[in-house]
């Protein structure tokens, strides 16, 4: 006689968990190069004042980037005023 219901080949696993440590930190900072301490997880400088640092040298980047998209955007638009001009 059959049973209902077949045992599988192979026994379940449970799933292997990563070993916790620091996800993006390399151990230095990105500013001024040294160790880092404790390293915490996403962790990019060692001290406030680093911090602020790649805070700013971020905020200047992302101003740069919307200069040239609003240069991109205004030609854009004076091509297409170009184009409705010239009908």
């Amino acid at each position: 006689m059959q049973t209902p219901f077949p045992t599988p080949s192979a026994r379940l696993q449970g799933v292997a968990t990563p070993v916790p440590g620091p996800l993006d930190s390399s151990g230095r900072c990105q500013r001024c190069g040294r160790p880092i301490p404790k390293p915490r997880p996403r962790q990019k400088a060692c001290s406030s004042r680093c911090r602020w640092a790649l805070w700013k040298a971020g905020q200047a980047r992302s101003a740069q980037a919307l200069v040239q998209r609003d240069r991109e955007i205004q030609e854009l638009l004076n091509v297409a005023l170009r184009k409705l001009e010239g009908r």
